[in-house]
């Protein structure tokens, strides 16, 4: 893999729009979205956000090239083929797409309909993200979807038929009291798919969910630490078994097929993001909106960028983010770490980690990344090679 990560992020720029509707808010999640949304609210987001690309467009937008594009939410599926198609077209009117190599849309199998995957296609959308989250029926309705086992098979039959040849499929693992078996048949149904990208997270008991208020009062707890262990380190190598490579902690793909968009995060791109909560990294400037649909559209309204706070990335901190967030993808690439920290990383660590090489960490064509068992670790391991460094 080339340089371009480090060295040509400024000519590049991803977009980001976060939709914040969803059919069902689940329990487990914390992302900002409405559980319960009307057609009125949906239309006044949608007229806020033609405005928002407006403003920070003008604000923001130097004629970089975009790269990719992505839609998540919330569940950007529910937006009417009418609101999407305005906000496409005030994207390309905005924006130079002419280097757009993938735009991504996020979409639970519910809202999944031959019209919207069509009207996806013809705006220029090549990449579908379906949450299926698991093939287990009883674990579905745990986890408080609103889809069966056999709708994800029927939505991502019909996603095929219509076009789409780019295609992830979520799941979610290590849920309580999810046997060994339960997981691996999810796998496996996955695998019979045949998608080009699978992302598999174990479940986080994050706060201000209802999980983690269920989990407070003892309702419902965690596996152990140990099973959940022997069961991440079974999906990596049923994954590679499979065709698809590990590229980052939760994240597997074929060769070629990784999420570019994600790709652009961790190394560093800039990425101009849009709609309540959404986060966005500008020349070395972090900002982000107001977490609130009613105050996104109050300040749109009077043509004021929603943005409520934002920080400064500094060289200390911009070390830190590239070590985190490289480590937890394809890996730390060496000659262009040093080039813009003046830091032998490899040196570092030789010297005072070398007991982590083999079994946590390797080096090959000069990049120094996690082993399985890294991955699993890796919040640990991270942090003792930020602890060589300082």
């Amino acid at each position: 893999m080339s340089g371009f990560f480090l060295f040509n992020k400024q000519i590049m720029l991803s977009l980001y729009f976060h939709i914040p509707f969803c059919n069902h808010k689940c329990f487990y999640c914390d992302f900002y979205s409405l559980g319960k949304f009307n057609k009125n609210q949906e239309d006044a987001f949608t007229e806020s956000l033609l405005i928002e690309i407006d403003l920070s467009a003008k604000k923001y937008y130097k004629n970089q090239k975009i790269e990719t594009i992505f839609f998540g939410g919330g569940t950007p599926s529910v937006l009417s083929v009418y609101n999407f198609n305005k906000i496409a077209d005030k994207i390309k009117q905005s924006f130079d797409l002419s280097n757009l190599i993938e735009w991504t849309m996020e979409a639970n199998p519910e809202s999944i309909t031959k019209e919207r995957l069509e009207n996806y296609l013809q705006n220029g959308v090549n990449r579908l993200s379906i949450g299926a989250q698991s093939f287990n029926n009883d674990e579905l309705i745990f986890l408080e979807r609103i889809h069966n086992s056999d709708e994800i098979k029927e939505k991502y039959y019909l996603s095929r038929e219509s076009g789409f040849e780019n295609i992830s499929l979520d799941l979610i693992f290590s849920l309580p009291k999810q046997s060994r078996e339960n997981w691996l048949n999810s796998l496996n149904s996955v695998f019979e798919l045949d998608p080009e990208h699978i992302s598999a997270y174990s479940l986080i008991f994050e706060e201000k969910t209802k999980l983690y208020n269920q989990f407070q009062k003892g309702l419902i707890l965690p596996n152990d630490p140990d099973f959940e262990h022997d069961l991440y380190i079974e999906t990596i190598e049923l994954m590679e078994k499979n065709g698809l490579y590990q590229y980052e902690i939760s994240n597997y793909s074929k060769i070629g097929k990784e999420c570019k968009h994600n790709l652009n995060y961790w190394y560093g791109t800039d990425y101009l993001s849009f709609g309540p909560s959404a986060h966005s990294f500008i020349e070395n400037k972090r900002f982000w909106n107001y977490r609130s649909l009613k105050k996104y559209n109050e300040l749109l309204s009077q043509k004021i960028i929603p943005e409520e706070n934002f920080e400064i990335i500094n060289t200390e901190m911009s070390l830190t983010e590239a070590i985190y967030l490289q480590l937890r993808s394809k890996g730390i690439f060496l000659e262009e770490f040093k080039a813009k920290f003046d830091i032998d990383l490899l040196n570092l660590v030789n010297m005072k980690l070398e007991y982590l090489f083999h079994k946590h960490l390797n080096v090959e064509n000069n990049i120094l990344r996690f082993t399985p068992e890294g991955y699993s670790i890796s919040d640990e391991i991270t942090l003792k090679i930020m602890e060589v460094i300082e």
